[in-house]
């Protein structure tokens, strides 16, 4: 064998070696795509999974409503003292209602409706010479307002009652 064929076989060799270099790291690569791949997907399930548990729990939570989360189902009733102060500012509320219809209109209005109110429950009846009473009921009373009533006598103690309530 002479110089220049001991080179050729070298370089084939050398030229193999770097083929089968090639490849194996080629496979090494594709090795890794593929566990990546396989740890994206499976992070994605864990992923979707969590997020599914946690929309069921909300939905659950959602339906269910337990009073911890949403809060009581009805506010607690006030105690009479209370109820019956506020029934009396709510008449005067109203009473102011139906002077205002009375000036604009000339005449008393047929309900609390038609003078604009809304709440339910008080009654409003005409009385001699242009005067009116409101009626209105609480859970323990029946509370009357005459137009010509002063403010002082009708409230009483009842905006201490609304000022004090939730102390006692």
């Amino acid at each position: 064998m002479t110089a220049p064929q001991t080179e050729s076989l070298r370089d084939s060799k050398s030229n193999l070696l770097e083929a089968a270099h090639a490849a194996i790291q080629d496979q090494e690569e594709k090795l890794d795509a593929e566990r990546a791949a396989r740890m994206a997907a499976t992070g994605r399930r864990r992923r979707v999974g969590l997020l599914g548990t946690v929309g069921l729990a909300g939905v659950i939570l959602l339906l269910l409503q337990p009073p911890w989360l949403a809060g009581p189902k009805a506010l607690p009733a006030e105690p009479p003292p209370v109820a019956a102060a506020s029934m009396r500012l709510t008449l005067l509320r109203e009473r102011d209602r139906v002077w205002a219809y009375q000036r604009q209109h000339g005449r008393l209005p047929a309900s609390i409706a038609e003078a604009g109110g809304s709440v339910t429950g008080i009654t409003l009846s005409a009385r001699p010479e242009g005067a009116f009473a409101l009626t209105g009921e609480t859970a323990d009373s029946i509370i009357t307002l005459r137009s010509d009533e002063s403010l002082s006598a009708f409230l009483g103690q009842s905006l201490r009652a609304v000022r004090n309530r939730g102390r006692e």
